[in-house]
């Protein structure tokens, strides 16, 4: 699957997986034949996610350059992904593309699968974030956790 297959999924809401969790694991290139649950990805998290985790996060990425992520994740270990899918991240880098993950699925979900409005939510200042760039919060679990707050307000109609 590429990257416009997944966006694709978030502009017919008839097609996108109702669960949050398994459509996290779609955006990991986790399993996702029998039901996912929170649960089940905290311990592939925990266990370290596959390299080819990055995939979608990060590697086949077309909305953002490389360059974007590597305040978020190191170059070294981008590279590493780009050469063995099949090895295992650390739990700390396992974290982090798991929240990459949340923040794609709710960027994508609340701007309907519109890939350039998502890389123009993610690079511009943002006044909720007193001018910071979301992609630049976004590098911290508590950081992931305010721009996801941001995009759901917006989708409620509370912020712009």
């Amino acid at each position: 699957m590429q990257f416009a297959d997944i966006t694709k999924q978030y502009q017919n809401f008839e097609t996108l997986p109702q669960n949050p969790a398994t459509r996290w694991a779609i955006l990991l290139s986790l399993p996702t034949s029998k039901p996912v649950s929170e649960l089940d990805l905290v311990k592939h998290v925990q266990a370290g996610l596959p390299a080819k985790s990055m995939n979608f996060v990060i590697l086949k990425n077309t909305i953002l350059d490389k360059s974007d992520f590597v305040s978020l994740i190191s170059y070294s270990t981008i590279k590493r992904a780009e050469k063995s899918a099949k090895k295992a991240l650390s739990p700390a880098t396992s974290e982090r593309i798991f929240e990459l993950a949340r923040l794609w699925d709710e960027a994508l979900r609340v701007f309907k699968g519109d890939g350039d409005a998502v890389g123009r939510f993610l690079r511009r200042p943002n006044p909720f974030l007193q001018g910071a760039l979301p992609i630049e919060i976004a590098r911290t679990k508590a950081g992931a956790d305010l721009v996801i707050q941001i995009l759901q307000q917006a989708d409620a109609g509370v912020a712009a």
